[in-house]
């Protein structure tokens, strides 16, 4: 992961900094969320970052992406946040 923190994610998600058994599944889908983020934007990450810094609303994506991906593991039942695909559409390159 580039841009997100396994504490931020587990922060994000309310799981104890100390419960360490999924660390390894949240920097999976940390990697994974960044990977769509760049996708859903048409555009590699680093073109969008300001000061070397990828702005707050696609960060706020990518969590929300590991969050919902973490909750519906095994499970197709639930969509992704239309807030998710909100937020990359602001920064989408056309």
């Amino acid at each position: 992961m580039q841009y997100l923190t396994l504490q931020e994610l587990k922060r994000q998600m309310n799981i104890d900094q100390d419960f360490t058994d999924d660390d390894t599944l949240i920097e999976s889908l940390g990697t994974t969320a960044e990977e769509l983020v760049s996708q859903q934007v048409d555009a590699p990450l680093a073109e969008l970052e300001v000061d070397g810094q990828l702005p707050e609303p696609l960060r706020h994506a990518m969590r929300m992406v590991v969050e919902y991906f973490y909750d519906n593991r095994g499970s197709g039942e639930n969509m992704i946040p239309e807030a998710y695909f909100y937020v990359c559409r602001l920064y989408r390159k056309y």
